[in-house]
């Protein structure tokens, strides 16, 4: 399950912004260069300006409200509005999921002890991506997966992926989109 400070992480870096601290509050370097506590999960300001950054929409339903944002195909998020009615805390949860979904993945150069990181989304249910892991073979090098459950839209309008992590030997050959080669079975 993913953590408001995991979103708020992931959301800080697809906007470019550095994140300074967590704790007690969340903290971003943004591009004038000084810190500014940040919180798109509770600040309707902040919440606005990942909205206009990255071009987002806006979809309200009855029960819901969904964000996405239409040049990225995997950028979707829906969340219910709940029965407290509360619909501005529930579309700035479905923009903070919408940027966390466009969070750039790291690029780990091999560390000294001769491994390297790669991270990288299988689509599916959890169980899905824990079978996937399992017949690639990467399931000894698995160091996080983080689950999303209807963040992410390929053409549904309910998608589920997984964000996982290996730490694999530095000799493992990889695909030019940063996914872990394992011979025919793709993911």
């Amino acid at each position: 399950m993913t953590t408001e400070l995991h979103l708020l992480t992931l959301s800080a870096a697809a906007i470019g912004y550095e994140v300074l601290q967590n704790w007690p509050s969340f903290t971003v370097r943004k591009a004038d260069g000084f810190p500014h506590k940040w919180d798109p999960l509770s600040s309707s300001n902040d919440a606005f300006e990942l909205l206009a950054h990255l071009r987002m929409h806006i979809g309200t339903e009855t029960h819901a409200v969904s964000a996405w944002v239409p040049s990225r195909l995997h950028s979707w998020a829906s969340v219910g509005i709940g029965i407290d009615g509360d619909v501005q805390a529930a579309t700035r949860r479905a923009i903070v999921l919408c940027a966390s979904t466009l969070a750039p993945a790291p690029v780990a150069p091999a560390t000294p002890t001769g491994h390297k990181l790669a991270e990288f989304r299988i689509e599916g249910d959890p169980s899905d991506a824990t079978r996937k892991l399992q017949i690639a073979g990467w399931a000894p090098y698995l160091v996080s997966r983080t689950e999303h459950n209807g963040s992410a839209g390929n053409g549904s309008s309910w998608a589920k992926f997984t964000r996982v992590v290996l730490k694999l030997p530095a000799d493992w050959p990889m695909r030019p989109d940063g996914v872990p080669m394992v011979g025919p079975y793709e993911f």
